[in-house]
């Protein structure tokens, strides 16, 4: 089964960015400039993995957009696409 879940960047990313910008900062938490400066060229997030049941990876560019794919433990394709920003240190 293949899925397109362009409304949901927006979400998965905010997720995703939460998860993993602080271990790039070196596990402090990262205002508004400290985003934008990690992200202004751009970045490619790892998702999920083992035992996660999911694995893929997002691109986030640096024109705000994104895209990616994911596949999940059962074969199931998920692709995602869509815009993201940072807006208020998040």
């Amino acid at each position: 089964m293949k899925r397109s879940f362009t409304w949901m960047t927006a979400i998965a990313a905010a997720g995703i960015l939460s998860a993993t910008l602080p271990a790039a900062a070196g596990g402090k938490e990262m205002g508004q400039a400290e985003l934008e400066a990690l992200l202004k060229n751009g970045r490619t997030v790892q998702l999920g993995g083992p035992g996660m049941g999911y694995s893929g990876k997002l691109e986030l560019r640096a024109d705000g957009t994104g895209q990616g794919q994911a596949k999940t433990d059962a074969g199931d394709t998920i692709n995602i696409k869509g815009k993201w920003e940072v807006r208020g240190g998040k």
